[in-house]
């Protein structure tokens, strides 16, 4: 009985703790965009020092622009992840959305569609997950919370996933 009284005891303190920890996040974000502007500015050093070293053209420098671009995608899926979830908004459903041609780079309003499809929604061992299939043809599983090409799983309700992407909501539901 005495270890039981314990053990509750112990679940009472852990239950008053904060979930998220707002002051290391704020500290990991702040790392971050630091890093991300340490990056930029060594990389103008370069191309500065390139181009007074050198008379003759420069080389492509596509490849590290696509790099930087990547990386800042990444830095941004982060933050998304890092950032606490905030209550789903309800949105309507555009028509053709929750089929399978919900692919695709814009819809009519000039908004960005999912650059995967829904293929399944299931709940195991009471955790809810969608199974998405992007467009390389790679199954992978998202839970709440997980950031998948900028798309953040806000949440799952029922058969409806629901997607965020800034301030654009996508809500997919499967026949």
């Amino acid at each position: 009985e005495n270890r039981v009284i314990e053990l509750n005891a112990a679940l009472s303190e852990l239950a008053k703790r904060p979930v998220l920890d707002a002051e290391r996040h704020a500290a990991d974000l702040k790392a971050l965009e630091t890093q991300q502007e340490t990056l930029r500015q060594d990389m103008i050093e370069r191309m500065a020092a390139l181009e007074l070293s050198s008379g003759q053209a420069l080389p492509d420098l596509t490849p590290l622009e696509d790099r930087i671009v990547a990386l800042e995608i990444r830095l941004s899926e982060l933050s998304d992840a890092l950032s606490p979830p905030s209550a789903p908004e309800p949105v309507a459903q555009a028509p053709g959305e929750g089929e399978e041609g919900s692919k695709g780079s814009e819809n009519d309003k000039g908004e960005p569609s999912l650059p995967f499809e829904l293929v399944d929604v299931e709940v195991r061992g009471g955790a809810h997950f969608a199974l998405i299939d992007d467009l390389k043809g790679e199954p992978r599983i998202l839970y709440p919370g997980d950031v998948e090409s900028g798309w953040r799983l806000d949440a799952i309700d029922g058969r409806t996933a629901i997607f965020r992407h800034g301030e654009v909501t996508r809500r997919v539901t499967l026949p």
